[in-house]
């Protein structure tokens, strides 16, 4: 027999389901099952030889910094999760256009985008192109908050976050360490640095030795998310609260990541389920992340749980 506690739990957690899963039951059908949604992500808009590599793309740009720019305002815009060499005399290759097409999905009209850069220098006659996502609202404010350097560059709040990446990788190569420095989220100490060292070693000859401070990622505990700092140079301030921040999101996407892969869930649904569940967090407004209390791990596991299996019921149902 079931003791009342058991079977009232039961109801609790159901309830929390169903509110979620029969609410809007044909968002359920969509984007738990088939991993697409209303806002953005829709792989299954793409050919179907490219949605494996666009799944796996976005968990490798969720492994990597780009977390931080998907799901939080340290980082304006990221690369790191996909990057390519090839001939420039071939042309562009396939691979980058079936990456350009792909990235095109990684939208939510006015929060974010993502892209191809490929970058204006070559090397040994080979070009280089990376992927970039890019936090709308947070790439605005920092153009705002940096006018006068942005502007120097012919760049304002209103250009693309395509057009902004470009005219940045063709500025030069102080103005490029800088602009970068900003997209990719570094506090203003290191990239001074960064830049004064670039000075120092075209005038000297000698490169300037440099420590690195590292911020953790899924993947890499260190080389991710990191920026140079002087020899012997001491976590300051701005270093700690960036790895702090840092430290509260990865936390809370292991425990999600570890979820959706057990339950073989499309990863375009955790980024649903991100900017659903904490919408104040995923329009990048400047939070204490340690003040976000999280549910207990096992009732929010078990809500998930059944939001999927209700999903998943009422898919096979379908005629």
């Amino acid at each position: 027999m079931i003791r009342l506690p058991t079977i009232a739990l039961f109801v609790f957690l159901l309830s929390l389901a169903s509110s979620v899963a029969f609410a809007q039951p044909s968002r359920c059908n969509m984007e738990v099952v088939h991993g697409t949604s209303q806002s953005g992500f829709h792989f299954s808009q793409l050919p179907e030889s490219l949605q494996t590599t666009a799944r796996a793309t976005l968990q490798d740009l969720l492994d990597h910094e780009g977390l931080y720019t998907l799901f939080a305002d340290l980082k304006p815009m990221s690369t790191g999760f996909w990057n390519t060499r090839f001939a420039e005399a071939d042309g562009e290759p396939n691979e980058v256009r079936d990456m350009k097409q792909i990235l095109d999905k990684f939208e939510i009209p006015g929060r974010i985008t993502a892209g191809v850069l490929t970058f204006h220098q070559s090397y040994d006659g080979k070009k280089y192109a990376e992927g970039y996502v890019a936090n709308i609202p947070v790439l605005k404010r920092l153009l705002a908050q940096q006018a006068s350097f942005f502007q120097s560059l012919g760049l304002d709040e209103n250009s693309s976050p395509q057009t902004i990446i470009e005219t940045v990788d063709r500025a030069e190569p102080e103005l490029r360490f800088k602009g970068f420095g900003l997209l990719f989220g570094y506090p203003d100490h290191a990239i001074e640095f960064f830049v004064e060292a670039h000075k120092q070693q075209q005038a000297t000859g000698k490169f300037v030795e440099r420590d690195f401070f590292h911020v953790e990622t899924f993947s890499k505990e260190k080389g991710a998310f990191v920026w140079a700092v002087p020899k012997g140079h001491v976590a300051n301030e701005k270093d700690l609260e960036v790895r702090q921040h840092a430290h509260a999101i990865l936390e809370r996407y292991r425990s999600l990541r570890e979820f959706w892969i057990s339950h073989a869930l499309p990863i375009e649904s955790l980024v649903e389920h991100w900017f659903e569940r904490d919408p104040a967090a995923s329009r990048a407004v400047s939070v204490n992340w340690n003040t976000r209390p999280l549910p207990p791990k096992g009732l929010f596991k078990a809500k998930l749980r059944l939001k999927s299996l209700f999903c998943r019921a009422k898919h096979l149902r379908r005629p």
